[in-house]
């Protein structure tokens, strides 16, 4: 079945995402983090942007709405920091203003009620408190999300290849001084996990089985190959001596004459 194609950037998120949102926004071990978060405690001149350039950017919509509204300038939030210098990277990348400000209303959802921006302000705390990896994601034609590297990962079973511009919050949070902790990958490979993604892919097998422990852990790995031309004996003597194999090789017959050779090896993992 062909991948279903969405018009535009979607970023699938589990019921497990609403109820982490809610828990940050709303639990009282949160509290401090949401008042930091919220704290105008940033000025223009913190933002490394001459103020003409601001002032630019202002009248070409690339400030978050949190910003306005008085007619005169006031502090950034965190939040609001950290998005004047992801408007830096994206300019660094060529994106002209108008899709910059389209981006930035994807990506930086005000909630006029609460002052806040919360989803933006969710995976900004996830950035910057757990090893999770979040990033802005900007297409081509401006359109933005905010996610993590899952959600990422997972949006490719929902939509066909996309080239995306990705914009990592723990690294902005990094460059402003603050300490995150380090990224953690998606998945953690041991020495035996590549031994055996290393059987899968890189040999001819056509047959690989494995043994695993009470722990999960490999302990064997049994890999097997059929080829239709029959090795000579001193190239079967090498591989079994190099590779100081364990295991079996049979060699069938038709009429006489040797039609396949099936080598069996099994390699034991400490």
């Amino acid at each position: 079945m062909a991948k279903k194609t969405l018009s535009k950037l979607f970023i699938p998120r589990s019921d497990a995402f609403a109820f982490d949102l809610a828990d940050y926004q709303f639990n009282d071990k949160f509290q401090k983090v949401r008042e930091l978060m919220n704290d105008r405690r940033f000025t223009v001149g913190e933002t490394d942007v001459a103020y003409r350039v601001i002032n630019h950017w202002d009248q070409s919509g690339l400030l978050p709405d949190g910003v306005r509204g008085d007619g005169s300038w006031r502090k950034f939030t965190l939040p609001e920091m950290v998005w004047l210098k992801a408007v830096v990277r994206m300019r660094d990348f060529g994106l002209p203003l108008e899709k910059i400000a389209y981006a930035r209303k994807g990506a930086m959802s005000w909630n006029k009620q609460r002052e806040r921006y919360p989803c933006f302000e969710y995976y900004l705390a996830k950035a910057w408190l757990s090893d999770a990896d979040t990033y802005i994601l900007v297409m081509s034609d401006g359109e933005a999300e905010v996610a993590t590297v899952a959600q990422i990962e997972a949006a490719k079973l929902f939509l066909d290849s996309f080239d995306v511009l990705l914009i990592s919050l723990k690294a902005i949070l990094k460059g402003m001084g603050l300490h995150t902790p380090a990224v953690k990958t998606l998945f953690a490979l041991s020495e035996k996990d590549i031994e055996l993604l290393t059987s899968i892919h890189m040999g001819n097998n056509n047959d690989i089985k494995v043994k695993i422990d009470d722990q999960g852990e490999i302990t064997e790995i049994e890999s097997t190959e059929t080829t239709t031309s029959p090795l000579a004996p001193h190239r079967l003597k090498n591989q079994v001596e190099q590779e100081k194999m364990y295991g079996q090789v049979v060699t069938k017959y038709e009429n006489g004459v040797p039609k396949s050779v099936q080598v069996t090896t099994r390699k034991r993992l400490k």
